[in-house]
């Protein structure tokens, strides 16, 4: 590293990136939040958070979308880690015998020094979840320490944590959309905002919906007249209180199922809120919007709907 960082001076780089740690609920962006933080505390930015997949027989560069394979076949010095599961600082690596190219150095740049530190999961047989590579760029004076090792191998155990609660998350959907009371979600998002329409799209490919979109208040109220909607996005702007007020007398004047309505609102103080709220709308959420309470909705409505599935 450049600077002999203190304890209180690592911790305090820590905390600058935990409030944004805590909100994502993607592991490509908890990956690159912790890459970030491992350029502050090494003052390098050659710097990468490589996911292990045993599976595959593969390491997974995330942010570069590449793949090193991995096997007893494979040797250089990424996979002495993996197979010693233990830290690695390699000066001049390309003057080491086991240094590899196309495995150490997937960059197109010349390097120096390698930084390897595993990252083990929960189990009692330590497996490698993941592998944190840092590389000094080839003419520079810095050279790495044990002391980086400690630091990196404590903010490895802080990110094993996160990426098996982000696991777990991602098992608990699987088994919601699993499960065969899930029929087909038709979701119908009225917004006029084309990034808004397409993130919430986005945020559900993966389930089992079908998504209905429209830009305008009458074409919503026709849509909603002639689909059987599970779900509604609404833009508070197109319509505001009056069209969930609308809504819900449609549904009592054909005897629709009555339906989670969330409204989506850039402007928010508690008499909008109230004013939804009390014409019927379920939830208000605040754009930008945050992709958990998306997921959280659709989860929500399909355990309730599974309850009520038990009673009938």
């Amino acid at each position: 590293m450049k600077k002999d960082l203190s304890k209180e001076e690592v911790k305090k780089i820590f905390l600058s990136y935990k409030k944004n740690i805590s909100k994502s609920s993607s592991l490509k962006d908890i990956i690159s939040l912790y890459e970030n933080i491992i350029k502050d505390i090494t003052s390098q930015r050659y710097v990468f958070i490589l996911l292990v997949d045993t599976k595959e027989s593969n390491i997974k560069v995330t942010t570069l979308d590449i793949d090193i394979p991995i096997g007893s076949e494979i040797d250089g010095i990424l996979f002495k880690c993996y197979e010693t599961k233990t830290s690695h600082i390699v000066t001049h690596a390309r003057r080491n015998s086991i240094y590899r190219q196309k495995v150490d150095n997937f960059i197109d740049a010349k390097i120096k020094d390698i930084l390897l530190v595993p990252i083990f999961d929960n189990s009692e047989d330590k497996n490698i979840i993941s592998i944190i590579w840092v590389a000094t760029e080839y003419k520079s004076e810095d050279e790495f320490t044990h002391k980086d090792i400690n630091y990196l191998e404590k903010l490895s155990i802080n990110l094993a944590v996160k990426m098996t609660s982000l696991e777990q998350e991602d098992k608990k959907i699987e088994i919601i959309n699993n499960n065969n009371i899930d029929d087909t979600l038709n979701i119908l998002i009225i917004d006029n905002s084309p990034i808004i329409t397409k993130f919430i799209e986005f945020i559900l490919k993966d389930y089992n919906t079908y998504i209905i979109t429209t830009s305008n208040s009458i074409d919503g109220i026709n849509k909603f007249n002639s689909n059987n909607i599970d779900i509604l996005f609404l833009d508070e702007q197109i319509g505001g209180y009056k069209m969930v007020e609308n809504i819900r007398k449609i549904e009592i004047e054909k005897k629709f199922d009555s339906i989670p309505i969330f409204v989506m609102t850039t402007y928010l103080n508690n008499i909008i809120k109230e004013n939804l709220l009390k014409a019927g709308a379920n939830t208000v959420l605040t754009k930008p919007m945050d992709k958990q309470d998306i997921i959280n909705a659709i989860q929500e409505f399909r355990i309730l709907k599974k309850k009520i599935t038990q009673l009938i």
